[in-house]
């Protein structure tokens, strides 16, 4: 069978992460930009190892729907304690820059558009991996979804589960894997919104 998905929207979409989640970003976009539209895609930030380049900072818009979807690659989990007024793009980031998320929000797609501004939706692929098992933490969790919400203006935070690959090679890695995928589901469950004083 040869097919081709295609989708439609008006939200802002981004996907954060690894190169597993550029490559769930990639798919994504593929379904919304369709083939000649590729012009609408900006790489801001990308580096090289040898001559393979990776992205790190894309946003495609407008696409089909007239709403925006972009991928933020960060190996680590969007905390207050991370950021940083500018970070490079590079393979082993230690923490989250500003400026990145300047470039996102600030962005337009052409001089009459108005600003990105905010995302509707964030989809985290978890950092397991380049983050211990026991760091991925129910609360270190909850903070990403509450700190996408502020500074991304995120109404929903979608966690990837985190799938059999080469990062858990042992049973005890596995095990984490599974507690992880266990947090995330009593975090999907039991989410509430805190209260000011919390």
């Amino acid at each position: 069978f040869d097919f081709t998905t295609t989708v439609s929207t008006n939200l802002n979409i981004i996907f954060m992460g690894d190169s597993l989640g550029h490559q769930f970003s990639q798919g994504f976009e593929a379904a919304v930009l369709g083939t000649g539209h590729e012009n609408k895609r900006t790489v801001h930030q990308k580096y090289n190892i040898g001559r393979k380049q990776f992205d790190c900072l894309v946003i495609s818009a407008p696409i089909r729907g007239g709403g925006v979807t972009a991928f933020w690659r960060y190996t680590k989990l969007l905390e207050r304690r991370r950021w940083a007024r500018i970070m490079p793009c590079y393979t082993q980031e230690r923490k989250w820059g500003e400026n990145f998320l300047h470039t996102l929000l600030d962005y337009k797609a052409d001089q009459n558009a108005p600003s990105v501004s905010g995302f509707d939706a964030v989809v985290v692929r978890l950092p397991h991996g380049w983050m211990k098992a026991e760091e991925l933490t129910k609360e270190r969790i909850n903070e990403v979804v509450i700190f996408c919400s502020e500074m991304l203006g995120a109404r929903t935070v979608i966690f990837t589960t985190v799938g059999l690959d080469n990062n858990a090679i042992t049973s005890e890695m596995w095990d984490g894997v599974t507690k992880i995928n266990e947090i995330v589901h009593d975090v999907a469950r039991n989410w509430k919104l805190p209260s000011d004083d919390e």
